[in-house]
């Protein structure tokens, strides 16, 4: 298989578990490390720093579903590498690509202002801009708007897998 902990696409809006879905079957090595949050979760992951807001499309939208799911590159034995810049870029063009082929708007978290330039390279135009440094979220994926419109409402989902952490 190469989408690894597919089971946390549970509760994630229909688009973009069709998005990996559709990765997988190209076989696209992927895992992934979170789908929909609880809002202690997403608290927690605020005051740690790793997240800037409780508005998070990771938690359940007025769709009742999560728009947002983190995914990392693994390598053909699901290894992750957690500084491979160029793995992630290379996935990033992968799913956008894949995205746009399917009607599926989706944003990246290395580029939030979705000009296709990821945000790192946009460093000094983007802190005078903003006032400041971006944040370069590279396994962060979410739906833009509400995705499909005629999208029936699941009952309450609850994230069953536990997240991956990345290993200092």
């Amino acid at each position: 298989m190469t989408i690894r902990f597919k089971e946390r696409l549970e509760g994630v809006h229909p688009d973009l578990v069709r998005l990996f879905t559709e990765l997988e079957k190209d076989k696209v090595h992927i895992l992934i490390v979170e789908g929909v949050r609880t809002t202690a979760r997403q608290r927690q992951l605020v005051q740690a720093g790793a997240s800037r807001t409780m508005a998070s499309k990771h938690l359940i939208q007025p769709t009742g579903f999560g728009h947002a799911v983190d995914v990392v590159p693994t390598n053909s034995k699901g290894q992750i590498n957690w500084e491979d810049i160029t793995g992630f870029r290379k996935l990033r063009q992968t799913i956008l690509d894949k995205a746009e082929k399917l009607g599926i708007r989706v944003r990246h978290g290395a580029d939030w202002d979705m000009n296709n330039i990821i945000d790192e390279l946009e460093v000094r135009e983007y802190i005078k801009r903003v006032g400041r440094r971006p944040f370069v979220d590279y396994p962060h994926w979410e739906l833009v708007g509400n995705g499909s419109v005629a999208v029936p409402k699941p009952k309450a989902a609850k994230p069953k897998a536990k997240p991956i952490t990345k290993k200092k």
